[in-house]
């Protein structure tokens, strides 16, 4: 249900988006590439919760920096490449950039990559593709209210009726991943009392040590 409203949620705001002039060819490539984008996130976010570890005591803590230093070592060997390549096409003419942009690029990556794909990566592996990645949804409201502070833009009905749906449906996979969490915890404690009451472990526990 909680995936439903915010799915309905962001196709409200794609519609509003629609409603305000943003259509023709550009707009449906646009969504097009959103759509695959979503995609292939999805996939991301559910092969590193598959394959990264849990965190306890048996297996260790997940090291983040060197997952993500190697994430960018890939890019570097497989997408590098493709600065001179543009470049010369003429498709993307590349240019050093002034002392003001590098310093706003830098802030930038720090905030926008680094400590934002950390928390995202540390999410995943604490909670659920699935949370997480309805949770990365709040950016759309929470983007909404900063345009509304900072620059005083006004939005469509529908695209603050949406961002309403996306806060509903986090509240709601929030509150029912809690009590998932409760009934297991509880299925586990039950569990072990049940095995520590049964007759091979008292059997056990009464015989002396020679």
């Amino acid at each position: 249900l909680a995936v439903v409203i915010t799915f309905g949620g962001i196709l409200t705001i794609t519609f509003s988006d629609k409603s305000d002039g943003d259509d023709g060819e550009e707009g449906f490539w646009g969504d097009v590439l959103s759509l695959l984008s979503s995609v292939f996130y999805g996939v991301y976010a559910t092969f590193l919760k598959w394959k990264m570890p849990e965190e306890d005591d048996r297996q260790g803590k997940v090291n983040l920096g060197l997952f993500f230093g190697l994430v960018g070592v890939f890019n570097v060997v497989l997408l590098g490449w493709l600065f001179p390549v543009l470049d010369y096409t003429g498709v993307e003419v590349f240019e050093l950039p002034s002392k003001a942009v590098l310093g706003m690029l830098f802030l930038n990556a720090f905030f926008g990559t680094v400590l934002s794909d950390f928390f995202w990566a540390k999410s995943v592996l604490l909670l659920s593709p699935l949370i997480t990645t309805v949770g990365m949804s709040l950016t759309i409201p929470a983007s909404m209210i900063m345009d509304f502070v900072l620059h005083g833009s006004t939005f469509h009905i529908l695209y603050v009726f949406g961002s309403v749906m996306v806060v509903v449906g986090f509240v709601i996979i929030t509150i029912s991943n809690e009590k998932l969490s409760k009934e297991t915890q509880g299925r586990d404690i039950k569990d072990f009392l049940s095995e520590s009451e049964s007759p091979e472990t008292e059997q056990l526990t009464a015989t002396p040590y020679e």
